[in-house]
């Protein structure tokens, strides 16, 4: 395939608010995993040739089989080199929240909790985070027993594919910006980020 001549890609979405980042989280005290899934305006992430051929593709509609017929795809991301940037979280949510170890019946505390946990309340009552504070709620539960298993990501819809290096000269002239992630929201891609946002 092409991708096998170019050293790395970077891969956005084209729609806005289809940026997905999944993060697993688990609690041994109390034998809980959660998923959290925050989504983005915008995103951007950095994918080897090889990386970027082990993305899965797969049709939005569960019902629909082929992808390349009237259907939006989806892209999952398992792995990366690293997050070019992201902007403007937009939502968050539980994917799934459950013991590790299934029990045959719940409490009802037991019940409550899990309950509490997916619609977030828990952590607000417990922790007094904001589902809207992302990083508040990553640097709580690091400090309160949890272990992050990892993290995934997940595009909704069209994506678009640009070799990292045409995508640097048009976005930086930050010479710096082939060495590094940038985890901490826009830094040297604002220039991408307005026009995205203003397009």
């Amino acid at each position: 395939m092409w991708t096998g001549q170019i050293i790395n890609v970077v891969v956005e979405n084209k729609n806005k608010n289809t940026f997905y980042r999944k993060s697993l989280w688990e609690n041994e005290e109390m034998d809980i995993i959660i998923q959290f899934a925050e989504c983005f305006r915008w995103g951007a992430i950095l994918l080897s040739p090889e990386q970027f051929e082990l993305m899965e593709e797969e049709s939005y509609n569960t019902d629909t089989y082929d992808t390349h017929y009237n259907t939006t795809s989806r892209y999952e991301i398992n792995t990366n080199y690293g997050i070019l940037f992201t902007d403007s979280m937009c939502s968050l949510q539980v994917d799934f929240c459950k013991y590790r170890n299934p029990k045959e019946k719940l409490s009802k505390s037991e019940s409550y909790t899990l309950e509490a946990m997916s619609d977030f309340s828990w952590f607000e009552k417990k922790y007094f985070v904001k589902a809207e504070n992302i990083i508040k709620i990553d640097d709580t539960l690091l400090g309160n027993n949890w272990k992050i298993l990892g993290n995934s990501y997940l595009i909704n819809g069209e994506i678009s594919v640009t070799r990292k290096s045409e995508y640097d000269y048009l976005w930086t002239s930050d010479s710096n910006s082939n060495s590094g992630e940038n985890t901490g929201n826009k830094g040297p891609y604002d220039e991408r980020i307005n026009f995205l946002n203003n397009q």
